[in-house]
């Protein structure tokens, strides 16, 4: 039974709705997000995950007061789009930060607690990495080494009853989208995209499998 869960950019999208049906399932839950978690009962630690003290220091305050949990979900992330010949350096360093070095680091530091508490990881990747989208190089880049990572931690945990799962969503009616280029949310509802509360009811039933049970890798398309 699943009794506390962590999870990276909690505050909006599939991180909010994940939090949203752990808490209703009376779940500890903490929020490592650069924004608050507006759920009431959600414990938040304010963290910019592109910046390493700042995780340092997030991640000192987990093994101080929430050493005990299940579950890490590593969600934070952002989109980039960008055509193939006009691809900016910052543009990949800031979202490599988010999607890839952030996930990497946060877990490294926490791996002793994972191993002490059998907890699980959960990666959100994307499904981007089936195919490819248009002008998504270096967004695309970002979570195919989110999945190289998964692959690794697997291995080092492999002999543990920790479980790896990566999550590979498909598009979703989000903020990220007007926070990048300014589209609503509803406009992405009319062009039929996810709704993150389904991807997140689907995450927890994967989350509760018996421990016996590992979905290594999962891949949701959209059916329009």
């Amino acid at each position: 039974m699943v009794k506390s869960i962590i999870i990276t950019g909690a505050s909006s999208g599939l991180g909010k709705e994940i939090a949203r049906i752990a808490l209703e399932n009376g779940c500890k839950v903490i929020c490592i997000s650069n924004e608050k978690c507006d759920l009431e009962g959600i414990i938040n630690i304010f963290c910019d995950l592109t910046d390493e003290k700042q995780i340092d220091k997030a991640v000192k305050e987990i093994i101080a007061k929430h050493s005990k949990f299940d579950v890490l979900i590593n969600n934070a992330g952002v989109v980039s789009e960008q055509s193939q010949n006009s691809i900016k350096y910052e543009e990949i360093e800031r979202v490599m930060r988010v999607n890839a070095f952030a996930p990497i680091y946060l877990t490294s530091k926490l791996l002793d607690l994972v191993r002490e508490n059998e907890a699980d990881i959960i990666n959100v990747g994307s499904t981007v990495i089936l195919g490819g989208y248009s002008d998504m190089s270096v967004y695309g880049a970002s979570k195919w080494a989110n999945r190289g990572v998964s692959v690794q931690q697997r291995l080092e945990l492999i002999n543990t009853n920790c479980r790896v799962i990566h999550f590979n969503p498909g598009a979703m009616a989000t903020d990220i989208w007007r926070r990048f280029n300014g589209t609503a949310v509803e406009d992405l509802q009319k062009q039929k995209w996810a709704n993150p509360a389904d991807m997140a009811a689907f995450m927890w039933q994967i989350i509760n499998l018996p421990k016996s049970l590992e979905v290594i890798e999962v891949n949701i398309k959209i059916k329009k």
